[in-house]
């Protein structure tokens, strides 16, 4: 007799002593549920991106408005000045002795794209994040830091202004990143309820929910 077929009897032989002691029935044994550990979700917890997270830092409860709502002549504009913007920063780069290199570099660990990569000529590199407005937003300031990668250099360039943050900041600032990433991770409700109002990024926001956001 195999080994299978011995403990299949030694099984059934259980069963029925339980029956015989009176301490169950056949519906008892085999309707029980299992008894191993239920299986964890495999499922991966989402992941906030760099310019999601860079907004979500100045106010937690910020909900990107989807940019194909926004009236069609908008979009058209939008676009025009975004272009404006990088073309810009790429004369101001080659202006300054930079080699262009390459566009849209994967960079950072918050799945965030770079708009530029150039080389000075000594070879050292530089990441540089294109954007339309006139002046330098602190959540866009923050984005570009999103960027950074060890060893990096990373600039920001608005339509009047550039700026290179200087190491200090982009450390602090990766290192708070971490922080609330995690926290969004585990508290990602409660987060929703943090609503802290900010000039200029109220007007982009879509929650519904949040008092402070201005009608679109």
């Amino acid at each position: 007799m195999s080994g299978k077929e011995v403990n299949g009897m030694k099984e059934f032989g259980e069963v029925m002593k339980t029956i015989m002691e009176g301490k169950g029935d056949l519906r008892e044994i085999y309707n029980a549920k299992p008894t191993s550990p239920p299986v964890k979700s495999t499922q991966p917890k989402r992941k906030l991106k760099s310019s999601e997270l860079a907004k979500k830092l100045f106010c937690p409860a910020f909900v990107q408005r989807p940019y194909l709502r926004e009236p069609m002549e908008k979009r058209r504009q939008f676009d025009v000045l975004a272009q404006a913007g990088r073309i810009k920063a790429i004369m101001r780069m080659m202006r300054n002795g930079y080699h262009f290199v390459e566009a849209e570099k994967l960079s950072g660990q918050f799945c965030g794209r770079a708009d530029f990569l150039f080389e000075d000529p000594s070879g050292h590199q530089i990441k540089v994040e294109a954007k339309s407005s006139n002046s330098l937003r602190p959540w866009d300031i923050v984005q570009s830091i999103l960027y950074h990668d060890p060893g990096d250099r990373i600039s920001i360039s608005s339509l009047e202004e550039f700026l290179e943050p200087e190491q200090w900041l982009v450390g602090r600032i990766k290192s708070i990143a971490d922080e609330f990433a995690q926290f969004y991770e585990e508290f990602p409700k409660q987060a929703a309820q943090i609503q802290l109002p900010q000039p200029g990024l109220c007007e982009r926001c879509a929650n519904s929910e949040c008092p402070y956001r201005k009608p679109n």
